[in-house]
């Protein structure tokens, strides 16, 4: 069993010899320290943090030519990220989601998430030909479509009085 464990450990490392660091990676300046990223094919979107700003940006994955970077209003931090077929979906602030366009970052939609609520986290499902964005807020998780940001309903945990 630890022979299965270890073969499977190694199975996943990656590194780069000496001569080929500077050819085979790059380093991306003045886009802040990544907090939140995903990756789609030939692209890195990520979530940044520089100063009291965060920003949201598309990165090309093979070099790190930056396709597009758009900066949240101040002090709203960024708390999630994910991936829809078109759009980069973020959760940031006290719970406003966003959908930005993959390709040239266009703000596609905003919502709040609930209000009053801190927002933990935030899902993209695809299913039965849907997309939704669902957000974790407090006891309750609010549900939006992927490409229009059109409410489609929220759920409520039933608060538990003898806990």
């Amino acid at each position: 069993m630890r022979a299965l464990l270890v073969a499977a450990c190694l199975g996943q490392a990656a590194a780069l010899y000496a001569d080929q660091a500077g050819e085979q990676d790059w380093h991306r300046e003045n886009i802040g320290r990544v907090t939140h990223a995903v990756s789609k094919q030939k692209a890195l979107f990520v979530m940044t943090e520089a100063g009291d700003r965060s920003l949201v940006a598309s990165l090309g994955a093979r070099t790190g030519t930056l396709n597009w970077r758009t900066a949240l209003p101040p002090d709203e931090k960024g708390h999630a990220v994910a991936l829809t077929d078109k759009a980069v979906v973020t959760l940031s602030g006290e719970g406003k989601c966003r959908a930005w366009a993959q390709n040239g970052g266009a703000l596609l939609w905003e919502q709040p998430a609930l209000p009053g609520k801190s927002s933990q986290a935030l899902a993209v499902v695809e299913a039965n030909k849907q997309c939704t964005v669902a957000v974790l807020a407090g006891n309750a998780v609010a549900f939006w479509d992927c490409s229009t940001g059109a409410a489609r309903g929220a759920w409520f945990a039933e608060r538990d009085d003898d806990a």
